[in-house]
C-alpha cells in the first residue's frame, strides 16, 4: 500500500524547535520517546496532522478526520507505523478552560501496549506545555483497559447523547474524501482524564 509505505516513512518534525516527547522509561534520544511496558517497546514522536488525520480514515471504526489540532503524536514498533493520537481543544465549550487539553482521535493497529503508550504520552507533553488536564471520550461499550493502564482515570460513565455526533456536525461543510463516510454508534460516551497538576498550581496557558 504505497499509502501506508508513505505514513510509515513520515519524519517526526517537531514544532516547537523540534520539541520531542521523553518516555517514561529509556532514554528518549533523537526525538523518540521510549515507553516499555511488560518488556515491549514502543517509541512515539510528533507526526503532522495532515499524516495523523490519513491514519484515522484508513483504521479507525468509526471516525474520520479533524480540522484542527494542537499536535499529533504517532507510535512505532521496530520501525512500523502502530497508531496515532490527534490532541486538540475539547470539543465541548464547557470543558474548554484554557487548561485542558483532549485527546479527539486515538487510533491503532492492534499492536500490543501502543494505546497506552500514546495516551501516557499525550499526557506528559501536555504537562509539559502547562495544562492542568487531559481529557477524551469513549464508547461505554469500551472497556478504558488502556487508559486505566497510563494512569488515566474515568470521570463520567455517561456523556454526550447517542446522537450527539450527528447533530453536532449536522450543518458542517462535507469535506471531500477517498474513504467511505462513518457513523459512530449511537449510543453513550464515558470520559476520562488524567489530571496533571494538584489544582494549587494550575494556571492558564
Amino acid at each position: 500500500n504505497p499509502e501506508r509505505n508513505r505514513l510509515q516513512a513520515e519524519p517526526a518534525r517537531g514544532e516547537a524547535g523540534g520539541h520531542a516527547e521523553r518516555g517514561r522509561s529509556g532514554r528518549g534520544a533523537g526525538g523518540i520517546a521510549a515507553c516499555n511496558l511488560r518488556s515491549e517497546r514502543v517509541e512515539v514522536r510528533q507526526i503532522t496532522l495532515k499524516a495523523a488525520n490519513s491514519y484515522v480514515e484508513q483504521y479507525h471504526r468509526h471516525h474520520g478526520r479533524v480540522v484542527g489540532h494542537k499536535w499529533s503524536l504517532a507510535a512505532y514498533k521496530d520501525g512500523h507505523l502502530c497508531g496515532v493520537a490527534i490532541v486538540g481543544r475539547p470539543t465541548g465549550r464547557r470543558l474548554d478552560d484554557g487548561k485542558t487539553l483532549e485527546v479527539t482521535r486515538l487510533c491503532t493497529d492492534g499492536t500490543r501496549n501502543a494505546c497506552s503508550c500514546l495516551y501516557a504520552a499525550a499526557a506528559r507533553r501536555a504537562r509539559a506545555e502547562g495544562y492542568a488536564k487531559i481529557i477524551t471520550f469513549i464508547l461505554q461499550s469500551e472497556p478504558g483497559t488502556s487508559l486505566r493502564a497510563a494512569g488515566w482515570e474515568m470521570e463520567a460513565a455517561k456523556a454526550g447523547r447517542p446522537k450527539w455526533n450527528a447533530e453536532r456536525y449536522a450543518n458542517r461543510p462535507v469535506q471531500l474524501t477517498l474513504f467511505p463516510k462513518k457513523q459512530p454508534p449511537a449510543e453513550y460516551k464515558q470520559r476520562w482524564a488524567k489530571r496533571l497538576r494538584p489544582p494549587e498550581e494550575e494556571s492558564h496557558v
